[in-house]
């Protein structure tokens, strides 16, 4: 037998998924669990750590609950993971061994700076120098940027950079020199696809260690063999470059590539389509789309919303708040539940139909990547139109109407896509919130449970 192990450090969460190498459908062991890595930052700063540890740890337990004999038929590794956010690490100290010969996080290595970091605000992106692609507060350059000028001596520190898959795979490998795929550079800041390389003479001119950056390489390289035996896996087994969790969901739910838009609505929202790297002139694209690598010589064309399932999450506190002010005792459980019920029935006054009398909710009140000053708004409010069952259905609707203007619904039309998979949590449980997807879009809404990026990226590299 052959078996391939795919990784998936998320925000909140690793994954582990093992396939049979020749009937990719087998999973033959899938396990997640919860880090519990947040580290408390600085709210003033924006700050949004984690400890790189308890990530390790984490992925060290999944693995070991593993039968053995699936883990000695592991012939190759796939890493995807929450992208955009950086570690450092010094060479050397970044990792070593414990008294039984088992590999450990080291004293050298920061904490994780997430892609939920708002350090950088958008006053002071408007002062870093032009990149190739967009730079957001997160990025692993901009943050970067942000210690060079606030806290110099901490970069001083490192030699080493890169997203938290690539330090595990620098670390499983005892690499000296970190690799990370063109799908995490993009995420990263400062890396011209076209080039294949670093902005390393804007970086430079402005200072930047460009020393510490990784090498990069496409999407589906493998990175190097296992040095020894690792969590039961044999010495040899090849590693493949750690590539983005998004392309790997993508991977894990795309059935037809040509036809197929993706979406996924869980604490943030993403729609994309692929498409082909010689045709991306021949759309007109708002501002609001980025491409990033996918494998081929193709991209996704995505449009990232910071507020998706957070949204409706930041509803259920508000309201969990004021109903303790008002010295009432209902759990978030019994909110969740209630919002639900409300939002999947109907008013009996008709004035859904009468745009004049609904309520209107701009819910992006975590802003946006290409509109950092966005906030949210309540319009048009009326003595009636203020039911919960108002209120609920004008938040879904305020989600949909934030995706539509940054993915226009004319574009997918454009581009021949025929049905929109999607996934995520938010989606699946907010039967209104897909109706009101499938009616904006104007194609078929197909959900699936769950876009699984450590399967995605088992099935890449088996394909590599």
């Amino acid at each position: 037998m052959s078996y391939t192990l795919g990784i998936d450090l998320g925000t909140t969460s690793v994954k582990v998924t093992i396939i049979d190498s020749q009937n990719l459908s087998n999973k033959v062991y899938s396990e997640s669990k919860a880090t519990a890595s947040d580290i408390k930052g600085d709210p003033k700063l924006g700050e949004s750590l984690q400890d790189v540890s308890k990530i390790y740890q984490t992925l060290l337990h999944l693995i070991q609950n593993a039968p053995q004999e699936v883990l000695d038929s592991v012939t190759s590794i796939g890493v995807c993971g929450q992208m955009h956010g950086i570690v450092y690490w010094k060479d050397k100290e970044a990792w070593t061994y414990n008294l039984k010969e088992e590999l450990q996080v080291g004293s050298g290595v920061s904490y994780l700076h997430t892609w939920q970091d708002s350090r950088c605000s958008p006053e002071f992106l408007a002062t870093l120098p032009p990149a190739s692609t967009r730079v957001n507060s997160g990025y692993g350059c901009a943050t970067t940027f942000w210690y060079l000028q606030n806290l110099t001596h901490f970069i001083q520190q490192f030699d080493r950079c890169g997203t938290a898959m690539d330090f595990l795979v620098s670390m499983i490998l005892n690499l000296e020199v970190p690799v990370m795929s063109d799908q995490n550079a993009v995420s990263f800041g400062y890396y011209n696809p076209s080039s294949e390389d670093w902005d390393r003479q804007v970086l430079s001119s402005a200072g930047f260690p460009t020393k510490i950056l990784p090498k990069v390489v496409p999407a589906g390289t493998c990175a190097g063999n296992l040095p020894s035996s690792w969590q039961g896996i044999k010495a040899g087994t090849p590693v493949f470059v750690a590539m983005g969790d998004f392309q790997a969901s993508v991977k894990s739910m795309q059935e037809n590539e040509n036809e197929d838009g993706i979406l996924n609505i869980s604490t943030s929202a993403q729609i994309a389509f692929l498409i082909q790297r010689s045709e991306k002139e021949k759309y007109s694209l708002p501002k609001s789309i980025d491409f990033f690598p996918y494998f081929k010589n193709t991209d996704l064309a995505v449009a990232a919303s910071l507020n998706g399932g957070n949204v409706l999450a930041n509803f259920v506190s508000m309201i969990e708040d004021w109903t303790r002010t008002l010295g009432l005792d209902i759990s978030e459980e019994r909110i969740w539940s209630t919002l639900l019920e409300v939002g999947s029935t109907s008013t009996d006054n008709n004035q859904e139909s009468n745009s004049q009398a609904s309520l209107q909710i701009v819910p992006t009140v975590f802003g946006e990547r290409h509109n950092p000053q966005l906030r949210g708004s309540i319009n048009n409010i009326r003595n009636d139109n203020l039911s919960l069952s108002h209120v609920v259905k004008a938040l879904y609707q305020g989600l949909v109407d934030n995706l539509t203007e940054m993915m226009p619904p004319s574009l997918l039309q454009e581009r021949g896509i025929k049905r929109i998979i999607g996934s995520g949590s938010a989606l699946i449980k907010h039967k209104c919130l897909q109706t009101a997807l499938q009616e904006a879009y104007g194609i078929p809404l197909v959900l699936k449970d769950e876009g699984d990026s450590s399967y995605g990226v088992a099935l890449a590299v088996v394909h590599k």
